[in-house]
């Protein structure tokens, strides 16, 4: 009896010692199923505006300014964890779409989906 005690106590141990914990996502929900393919179907680059881009997926993050060209960035961090014998490690992914229109007429001239795991 005592065996089956002491060999359900450490199953329970080994099992409890490894978990997955998934947060929410935070930032613009609208890239988190992208990819590169994706964004380019839905915005053609030399025919999209900033317009339609803002239109679909709202304000953008951040932006910049460089070279003749406005940089619309839109971020989406999902934070995830495994717990290995109570200590945590982090698993998560960041996702950056980022858009380059043309200063003057606001064409969109191309798109980076990048994917960077934390």
């Amino acid at each position: 009896m005592f065996r089956i005690f002491v060999s359900g106590i450490a199953l329970s141990l080994a099992l409890s010692g490894c978990a997955v914990s998934v947060g929410s996502g935070t930032g613009v929900d609208k890239i988190a199923d992208a990819t590169q393919e994706s964004l380019q179907k839905q915005f053609v680059p030399g025919v999209a505006k900033r317009g339609d881009v803002a239109l679909e997926l709202g304000a953008p993050s951040d932006k910049a300014a460089a070279g003749g060209l406005d940089i619309w960035n839109y971020r989406y961090t999902r934070d995830a964890a495994i717990g290995v014998m109570f200590v945590g490690i982090p698993i998560g992914s960041k996702k950056i779409a980022s858009f380059y229109f043309d200063d003057a007429d606001g064409v969109l001239k191309k798109i980076e989906y990048k994917v960077l795991q934390q």
